[in-house]
C-alpha cells in the first residue's frame, strides 16, 4: 500500500530503554505503541492514544503524514518529528502554502 504512494518509506524502530524485555513486548503491553513504524509522505496514520484531548488529537483519528522531519539528515530509523494533517484540530497550527493546518508530532517516551 506504501509503495502505491511514489514517496521514500521511512522505517522507524522504536527506541527500547528497558533491556530485553522492553524489545519483546507486544503492542498490548506498550499502550499500543508498535516495535517498528513504515511511514511515508500522505500516507494515512491512526492515532493509538489520547494526546491531547481538547485539541482534537484524541484515540483513533485518522489522518495524513505530510512530512517526516530526521535529525541531520540522517538514518530514517528515529525521526525527530512528523507532520501529521489534521481537518478538526482547534489549537495552535501550522499552515502551509497549500493550506494544510497540519501538526508536529515528536516521540515520546512511555514507561
Amino acid at each position: 500500500m506504501l509503495r502505491s504512494l511514489n514517496q521514500p518509506v521511512a522505517q522507524i524502530v522504536a527506541k527500547h530503554i528497558g533491556g530485553q524485555e522492553a524489545q519483546k513486548a507486544d503492542s498490548d503491553v506498550t499502550k499500543g505503541l508498535e516495535g517498528k513504524l513504515l511511514l511515508a509522505k500522505n500516507s494515512q496514520v491512526i492515532l493509538t492514544a489520547n494526546l491531547w484531548t481538547k485539541g482534537g488529537l484524541v484515540n483513533r483519528s485518522i489522518r495524513v503524514v505530510k512530512d517526516i522531519i530526521y535529525k541531520d539528515h540522517g538514518s530514517p530509523s528515529l525521526s525527530v518529528a512528523v507532520f501529521i494533517k489534521f481537518e478538526k484540530y482547534n489549537r495552535p497550527i501550522i499552515t502551509t502554502l497549500k493550506g494544510d493546518k497540519i501538526v508536529l508530532i515528536v516521540p515520546i517516551k512511555c514507561s
